[in-house]
């Protein structure tokens, strides 16, 4: 048996800074990932847009991987401010993420195994102590973290958790969850799309009214909302880099996924019938490829996907591919096409553990202090679908009355997140991050983006690495306030809770670009 003092499963965002936070502070770190890519919904999903609200939540390990993918396209006399018509916010192509992320682990010393998952764990008693691996490797850990993009890792640990409305072991597989989405790179071919990348046929199921929202042109110019929503509007919202450009001060490249375009609705189901999670995955791919064909045959444009992002080159993406072709045969035509597409969905929603505190709606839109405040987020409360009231935790969200009146009565704030909402209840060895955090669906939506699940990430790798230096005690109330002080500090820069939306204040006019905003007082 192998030991290692820190195991994180899954290297998306959350678990690359978990990992990295708990390496730096001299951890040996091992990092398990199912799929073969580092980055989770930025590389493996292709959320290539950075989403962030508060300028002020630009710290810790967060703002180094930002800083890192500036620098990378300044060095190419590019800009990553392409997404969001701002000049404040960062996007980058999957392959450019990816690089920088490999760097950072690599200069940590943090070892990967990719391509496999973890298959039992190991318990002596109510501690989680280590994990066998679908490779054969079995580990021995101090702290094991679930990163997983879906918490996967909790219902074999035992662990409660949420995933809908409802709470295991007492599961609704009908209970809705959030819109998924296949998102898709495409570029900008101006002297025609290539022959191996023009869709030869409608695609399976294709019809184009289901995308006639999209229009050439629009009323409604940057609003992806509208019910006119123009292509250029489309591209523009996501925008990414493109170096190889000749145009950089127009969007050439961009990742598809907007409401109304490629979100999916799903339930519960996806995450508890195997079977049921592959035929939505399908439809999701269907889905996108759809909207791609509908780009080029009926609205004409010279758009196809993107090859540089190398997805064609994920034998773990191949594979999911012919899978998708042995199911539907009529998709073999378009197996060119969709080897380009990534290989995971964006899944904004998944297993939440039931853990020492929960944060809420309420939390969030109130600006609740928490004695345990680890990390400071700043999205809104962003819900794709399943936002009827017979959808919400009524025992969690108290407030809630509908979503369009919610977002208007409580706009973007900065809000503080518990460190007790990372270590479940009645487990010792075993704490989470990512998007299975506590929480209630509603603050979900707040928490699921890049920047939260970094920032988080590092307070969970600050926690891991404390209790591995400890000795690996219970995580004592005390241990929880004396880590989540310094958590925040190094995470979030501070454990006030700034006044003013920089980010909304900038886009409206009322501050010139790159001026700090007015922050409440601040211990140091």
């Amino acid at each position: 048996m192998e030991h290692y003092d820190v195991t994180v499963v899954g290297a998306g965002l959350g678990g690359v800074a978990a990992a990295l936070q708990a390496a730096r502070e001299g951890c040996s770190v091992l990092v398990v990932e199912h799929t073969d890519l580092v980055g989770g919904q930025l590389v493996a999903a292709g959320v290539t847009s950075v989403d962030e609200y508060y300028m002020d939540g630009r710290y810790g390990i967060y703002r180094e991987f930002r800083d890192r993918v500036r620098t990378w396209y300044q060095r190419l006399g590019r800009s990553a401010a392409t997404c969001y018509w701002s000049t404040n916010t960062v996007a980058c192509e999957p392959q450019v993420a990816q690089r920088v992320l490999l760097d950072m682990l690599s200069e940590a010393g943090v070892e990967l195994e990719l391509g496999a998952t973890v298959t039992d764990v190991l318990r002596q008693g109510a501690r989680v102590t280590g994990a066998a691996l679908s490779s054969g490797r079995v580990v021995s850990s101090k702290v094991t973290v679930d990163a997983s993009e879906d918490g996967y890792l909790l219902p074999i640990a035992g662990a409660r958790y949420r995933l809908g409305n409802r709470l295991s072991p007492d599961l609704d597989p009908d209970a809705r969850l959030q819109d998924f989405t296949w998102t898709i790179l495409i570029k900008e071919y101006p002297d025609g799309v290539p022959g191996h990348l023009r869709l030869p046929a409608p695609p399976p199921g294709y019809s184009w009214e289901s995308f006639r929202r999209v229009q050439l042109e629009t009323p409604f110019p940057r609003n992806v909302y509208a019910p006119v929503i123009g292509f250029r509007s489309v591209v523009d919202y996501r925008g990414c880099p493109d170096p190889a450009s000749a145009t950089p001060h127009r969007t050439t490249k961009t990742s598809v996924n907007v409401n109304y375009v490629n979100d999916v609705p799903q339930v519960a189901r996806y995450f508890l019938d195997p079977q049921h999670r592959f035929e939505m995955d399908l439809r999701m791919r269907l889905r996108s490829l759809q909207f791609l064909y509908y780009v080029q045959d009926h609205l004409g444009l010279p758009w196809s996907v993107c090859p540089d992002a190398g997805y064609d080159r994920s034998a773990y993406n191949l594979q999911q591919l012919e899978r998708c072709v042995a199911a539907l045969p009529e998709l073999a035509p378009f197996r060119q096409v969709l080897a380009h597409f990534p290989p995971a969905p964006y899944v904004r929603e998944c297993r939440r553990v039931v853990g020492r505190a929960t944060l809420t709606c309420d939390d969030v839109w109130a600006q609740r202090e928490f004695p345990d405040a680890a990390a400071l987020n700043g999205y809104p409360v962003d819900i794709h679908g399943a936002t009827k009231p017979h959808d919400v935790e009524a025992d969690l969200d108290t407030a809630f009355t509908t979503l369009r009146d919610a977002h208007k009565e409580h706009p973007a704030k900065q809000f503080q997140v518990p460190l007790g909402a990372f270590v479940p209840q009645g487990l010792e060895g075993l704490l989470v991050c990512e998007k299975n955090l506590s929480q209630s669906r509603l603050a979900n939506g707040a928490t699921r983006v890049h920047s939260s699940v970094m920032i988080n990430g590092q307070a969970v790798g600050k926690l891991a690495a404390e209790l591995v230096r400890r000795g690996a005690p219970p995580v004592s109330d005390q241990i929880l306030v004396e880590v989540a002080a310094a958590a925040l500090k190094m995470c979030s820069g501070s454990a006030g809770l700034p006044t003013t939306n920089k980010v909304e204040e900038e886009r409206k006019g009322l501050l010139p670009p790159g001026q700090p905003p007015t922050c409440a007082a601040r211990s140091t």
